[in-house]
């Protein structure tokens, strides 16, 4: 597996990007959906069964993105 350092420790980021987004989503006209809760682990970093480097989700984390989706009623 390659080694991407420039993805790791990004948590604090994409905390910030969901905030933004979710402070202009009515503004926008779009619906916000927070997922990022669904995939952290204890130490509120993703947890490394859910991604590859840190950032992007690999494909099990997507079940469970859609699973929540449903049951919240947005598919």
């Amino acid at each position: 597996m390659a080694h991407f350092p420039q993805h790791y420790d990004k948590e604090e980021h994409v905390l910030a990007l969901n905030r933004l987004l979710q402070a202009n989503a009515k503004e926008g006209n779009y619906t916000f959906v927070d997922i990022f809760h669904l995939f952290v682990d204890a130490d509120g970093r993703l947890n490394s069964e859910y991604t590859y480097e840190g950032l992007h989700l690999k494909p099990p984390a997507y079940v469970i993105w859609v699973d929540y989706l449903k049951k919240q009623g947005y598919l």
